[in-house]
């Protein structure tokens, strides 16, 4: 599944998980704290995050795309979201 997500610059952004997951975003720098990440295939998968909020996180610039998938650990499905970050959301 794939969706796109805008986020204003002003805002701040939270995961809820309902399920046992890994979070893997695809670039640093956009949002402070980082967005979670696991770079290199060489490096063992992190164990799940656990059922929960995750964050906030806070964009750093006011334009800006990232990819972030998380992959539900329960029922092996990934989810593909598109964080636009803008100034102001529609």
């Amino acid at each position: 599944m794939d969706w796109k997500f805008c986020v204003a610059s002003t805002d701040k952004l939270e995961f809820d998980l309902t399920d046992p997951g890994f979070l893997d975003s695809g670039k640093d720098g956009l949002f402070s704290p980082d967005l979670p990440a696991k770079r290199g295939s060489h490096l063992p998968l992190p164990p799940p995050f656990p059922v929960g909020v995750i964050g906030p996180f806070s964009p750093v610039v006011k334009s800006g795309e990232v990819v972030v998938g998380y992959l539900d650990d329960t029922t092996k499905k990934l989810f593909l979201v598109t964080l636009i970050i803008q100034p102001a959301c529609p």
